[in-house]
C-alpha cells in the first residue's frame, strides 16, 4: 500500500519510509530521502547538540568502542600501520610549520653570532615553547648561563624564596 511523504508530497511504496512504532501505520511521515535531508539540515543548524550527543555516546559505550577498535586493528593491520604513518607525518609537518613560521631556519646561521656550523634547534619555554631558535652550541651555553645567573639573582633577592 503506497504512502504520501509529508515533505515532497510524492506517493511512494512503504519500503521508501523508515519504520516508526510511534506513528499509526508504523512508518515515518517523511520518505527516507526527505528524512536524510532534514537530518542534515538539523545537524548543520545544531552542531553543539550533535557534538554533545557524540560525546555522551563515546562516554557510555567506551569499552564497547575500545573492543571494536582493537578488533578492527587486528583484522586490518596494514591499514592501521598506514594510518599510524600518516599520523606521524602530520605531526612532522606541524613541527616543520612551526620552524618555518619562526623564519629562523631559512637564515641557516646562528641567531646571535652568525656562525654557520654546529647549528641546532633549541627550545626556550620562557620565550615560546612552540618556536625554535637556531643557535650554535657556544651561544646556547651562554644563553643558559645568563638564564641560570638571572635565576640565582632572583633567589638571592628573596623574591622567589617562598616558592623554593
Amino acid at each position: 500500500m503506497p504512502k504520501c511523504c509529508s515533505s515532497c508530497k510524492k506517493t511512494k511504496p512503504k519500503t521508501d519510509f523508515y519504520k516508526n512504532r510511534a506513528t499509526k501505520d508504523g512508518y515515518t511521515y517523511q520518505c527516507k530521502i526527505c528524512k536524510k535531508i532534514s537530518n542534515k539540515k538539523w545537524k548543520k543548524a545544531n552542531p553543539e547538540k550533535v557534538r554533545e550527543s557524540k560525546r555522551r555516546y563515546r562516554e557510555t559505550h567506551r569499552e564497547e568502542l575500545r573492543i571494536n577498535n582493537r578488533r578492527y586493528r587486528e583484522k586490518n593491520p596494514d591499514y592501521h600501520k598506514k594510518w599510524l604513518r600518516k599520523k606521524k607525518l602530520q605531526k612532522d609537518k606541524e613541527y616543520l610549520k612551526n620552524i618555518q613560521r619562526s623564519n629562523l631556519l631559512k637564515e641557516s646561521q646562528c641567531l646571535l653570532c652568525g656562525k654557520q656550523k654546529d647549528l641546532k634547534k633549541y627550545v626556550y619555554p620562557h620565550l615560546n615553547p612552540t618556536e625554535y631558535i637556531v643557535l650554535c652550541g657556544y651561544c646556547n651555553r651562554k644563553v643558559l648561563e645568563k638564564e641560570a645567573k638571572r635565576q640565582k639573582q632572583i633567589l638571592e633577592m628573596g623574591i622567589l624564596s617562598q616558592y623554593y
